[in-house]
């Protein structure tokens, strides 16, 4: 029994070490972010190389950024548009 929460709490600080330090992927879409301007969902997905912007900015979030996010309209294929900008932590 004392052998599983060892290992549990072992595997729970890696998890924790691993989300607040960010994964390659987290740190591009931050790179992204950083210069302070609105970017769209499809311009992070495509220079970040991601399909999952949306989830990158929520683990952001949870991992301490202040993200704005703004609806922007529909695109021509009636897809939701969002922008996304950094607050309070940008590199000018």
């Amino acid at each position: 029994m004392i052998y599983y929460m060892i290992f549990f709490l072992l595997i729970f600080g890696i998890l924790m070490f691993l989300g607040r330090r960010g994964t390659g992927r987290l740190q591009k879409v931050l790179e992204i972010l950083s210069d302070c301007k609105a970017h769209s969902t499809l311009e992070i997905a495509n220079r970040a190389d991601t399909v999952a912007a949306g989830s990158c900015i929520s683990e952001l979030r949870t991992n301490g950024y202040e993200i704005e996010c703004k609806y922007k309209g529909l695109s021509d294929s009636n897809r939701k548009i969002y922008e996304y900008k950094l607050g309070g932590k940008c590199i000018i």
